[in-house]
């Protein structure tokens, strides 16, 4: 598991809060965004308020086995320990597409900290879903890294 990657669970594990998926529109369907950068948005908030339900449809199979597993373990935890609500900032967000591929590499921000972290998305039947890569190469893994340090210098800059 990728350094970011590894962020974001941690975030999501310590942080989350139990709240339960509620659709205020009367069981409207909700249009789902159609860019990666709209979709990874969503899905973060969406992960953030523990409303996993609502995150399937934007996720990939692999992100879905994920959500369970978030889900289960919070499941665990006394209410105490998952009370607080954590809203991911993104101070940044740059996407690049590659056919039916995407990553999005972005900047949060948490407790004045700014923190680089990636996601992967596959366009599966015309709909951008956020992946959650079984394993990264190397190579890949260098290239996000070097999309995420020229990001980080555009943001100081």
């Amino acid at each position: 598991m990728t350094r970011p990657l590894f962020y974001l669970l941690l975030i999501t594990l310590c942080w989350s809060c139990g709240n339960e998926a509620t659709n205020t529109d009367n069981n409207t369907p909700q249009q789902l965004p159609d860019t990666p950068e709209a979709v990874t948005r969503l899905w973060q908030q969406y992960v953030d308020e523990d409303r996993f339900a609502e995150a399937v449809p934007l996720s990939t199979p692999r992100a879905q086995e994920w959500l369970q597993m978030i889900e289960k373990f919070l499941e665990g935890l006394p209410p105490e320990e998952t009370a607080e609500i954590i809203r991911t900032e993104f101070t940044q967000m740059s996407c690049t597409e590659n056919g039916d591929t995407a990553f999005c590499a972005c900047v949060i921000k948490e407790e004045e900290e700014l923190i680089p972290d990636t996601f992967q998305l596959q366009r599966i039947g015309g709909q951008w879903k956020v992946d959650v890569p079984e394993d990264l190469t190397e190579e890949s893994e260098a290239d996000m890294e070097g999309f995420i340090d020229s990001l980080m210098q555009e943001l100081q800059e």
